[in-house]
């Protein structure tokens, strides 16, 4: 089969982060079909390895990576639990999910390892295809890997988002789940009113933070600046606050329910601040309505005031970035990815990325103590290193000669904001001379995710020419 072909199939697996054994099954009955030889671990990261073709056997062997699980986001409106894998919609020039994320990210890597794998035509030296699990929720496949039976020189990391560059470094991040308990709620009287933020177009908090490039609203941190401006003093008491769906997604909606309030006023505050939170997101919408007389059990007004206070007083987005280098990815960001309503409790996750793993630290210790000072448990989880450019590379050298004989164009070096598995498996190898790349994609980690077909042909010619060449 060819890549798509095996990018359909591997389609109809079961495999968001934190659930990867389907996926895994998937490929050592792959290897055992094809005579391959396999390990699995405890986290369902597989290792297929392939002999050198005739040839071949003098040179440095090549790992191939890429991760098996994938972010599971539906579209406002569209129920889908994943269990069957995604419907995917064929245009002739894009692969899209049917109202879901498609999952080529990092779906294309698996299925341009399985096509390599399984082709006897194409020359190569020794290939370790490495799949890893749980890559989308901190790295944690990577970081539970063992290399140590790794006779590789070179690594290829194919979780790239654009054609024709070279990623050649990228930040470090981590995972902070922050919990408020809110006391016991109580029945309040009178009107009961949910504002509505969706359509937003939300996108990776990697790739899409930077808002000097593109404006991405978070829904979350704008439905609460709605609230903190609908009254100078709250009068109402808040029973939810429910938005996003993924630590590394930027929030495309979020809904706030209240009990009590002038109607009026507050109407008229989202009236005056709903252009703003729509625009550029042609599908956003903004609705504030009253949706019952009856009351409702709601959080004490302290409690209401400390989480709108919060969400209004935490910064969010990009933190900082380099003066001496524009045109450069921010230095550190952070993004409140989602918010439940949980019983009595308010449950937030914040996803912090950055290139110095110290800064990061820092600036994320700050936000962990202002979370803390407002009365809220702090979880660290999921921290995994950054991946600094070297300044000379083998690999990258031969890439662009490659590229260059291909295409006649020169190939671009670049770091970025979002975090690779390159770090952390550098961290296990440290003689892994490592580069990273990948076809055309936009709008990951959305159900807008969208695989340029053409890209992702040229792409795999690259990674055969490649083999062939080094």
């Amino acid at each position: 089969m060819n890549y798509l072909e095996y990018f359909y199939e591997i389609s109809k697996i079961s495999r968001p982060s934190g659930s990867c054994s389907e996926i895994a099954d998937y490929l050592c009955d792959f290897a055992k079909a094809n005579g391959l030889d396999y390990t699995r671990d405890h986290m369902d990261n597989v290792i297929i390895r392939k002999d050198a073709t005739a040839g071949y056997e003098d040179h440095d062997a090549v790992m191939l990576q890429g991760h098996t699980d994938m972010v599971c986001c539906c579209d406002d409106g569209v129920e889908c639990d994943f269990s069957n894998g995604v419907e995917i919609i064929n245009d002739g020039e894009y692969l899209t999910a049917n109202g879901t994320t498609l999952g080529a990210d990092n779906g294309i890597a698996v299925a341009y390892m399985l096509a390599l794998l399984s082709d006897s035509t194409i020359v190569h030296p020794a290939l370790e295809c490495v799949f890893t699990s749980d890559e989308e929720t901190g790295l944690f496949g990577a970081d539970a890997i063992d290399l140590s039976s790794s006779k590789a020189k070179y690594l290829i990391n194919m979780d790239s988002e654009e054609e024709g560059i070279i990623t050649a470094g990228c930040c470090g991040g981590l995972r902070m789940n922050i919990d408020f308990d809110g006391g016991k709620k109580e029945f309040v009287s009178g009107p009961v009113y949910r504002l509505t933020v969706t359509g937003l177009k939300g996108g990776h908090s990697g790739v899409n933070i930077d808002n000097f490039v593109e404006v991405r609203v978070n829904a979350i941190i704008a439905a609460t600046h709605a609230m903190k401006i609908m009254e100078e003093i709250p009068s109402y008491r808040l029973v939810s606050i429910d938005g996003g769906e993924k630590d590394n997604a930027i929030p495309r909606s979020c809904t706030i329910t209240v009990c009590g309030g002038n109607y009026e006023q507050m109407k008229s505050a989202v009236d005056l601040v709903a252009p703003g939170i729509v625009a550029g997101s042609p599908e956003g919408k903004v609705t504030f309505e009253k949706i019952s007389d009856d009351g409702a059990e709601a959080f004490s007004q302290e409690f209401t005031n400390t989480i709108i206070d919060y969400f209004c007083g935490v910064p969010n987005g990009v933190l900082d970035r380099c003066p001496d280098e524009p045109g450069l990815p921010p230095t550190i960001s952070d993004n409140f990815g989602v918010v439940k309503t949980n019983g009595n409790s308010v449950n937030v996750t914040l996803s912090f990325r950055a290139y110095d793993d110290s800064y990061r630290d820092r600036l994320s210790e700050k936000a962990a103590h202002i979370s803390r000072q407002c009365g809220a448990k702090v979880e660290i989880v999921g921290k995994y290193p950054g991946w600094d450019k070297t300044p000379t590379s083998a690999l990258r050298d031969k890439m662009c000669e490659v590229w260059k004989n291909l295409t006649g164009e020169e190939m671009k070096v670049q770091r970025i904001h979002a975090g690779l598995e390159c770090g952390v498996l550098i961290s296990k190898k440290p003689d892994l001379d490592a580069a990273s790349i990948g076809p055309d994609m936009s709008d990951v980690h959305t159900p807008k995710e969208k695989l340029n077909l053409a890209s992702a042909q040229r792409c795999y010619g690259f990674i055969v020419e490649l083999l062939k060449n080094i």
